[in-house]
C-alpha cells in the first residue's frame, strides 16, 4: 500500500471513528429525550387521574342535589305567589339548564 493509500486509510478511520462517537452522542442524547418524555407522560396521567378523580367528586356532588324536589318546592311558592322579578330569573335559570321548560 502506497503513502497516499495509507494516508487516505488514516483518514477515513478518523472519519469514521468521528462518526461513531457522534452516533454514540446522539444516542445518549435521545435517551436523555425519552427519559424527559417518559416524565412528561408520566405527571400528564397522574394531573388526568386527579381531575378524573375531581369530575368523579363533583358528579356525586351533583347527583346528591336533590334538584327535583328543590324545582317542585320552588313551583309550588310560585305557583301560590305569582312570582316577582327574582322567581321569573330562577324560571329562566332552571329552564336554560333543562330543569323545566318555560312556558
Amino acid at each position: 500500500m502506497g503513502k497516499k493509500q495509507e494516508q487516505d486509510l488514516r483518514i477515513m478511520e478518523q472519519v469514521h471513528s468521528s462518526l461513531l462517537d457522534t452516533i454514540a452522542l446522539r444516542d445518549a442524547e435521545i435517551e436523555v429525550l425519552r427519559e424527559k418524555l417518559r416524565e412528561m407522560v408520566a405527571e400528564r396521567d397522574a394531573e388526568i387521574a386527579q381531575l378524573n378523580a375531581q369530575v368523579a367528586e363533583l358528579q356525586a356532588w351533583k347527583d346528591a342535589v336533590p334538584v327535583d324536589a328543590i324545582t317542585e318546592i320552588w313551583y309550588s311558592a310560585y305557583a301560590r305567589t305569582g312570582g316577582n322579578d327574582d322567581s321569573r330569573t330562577v324560571a329562566k335559570w332552571f329552564a336554560s339548564i333543562g330543569v323545566v321548560t318555560s312556558d
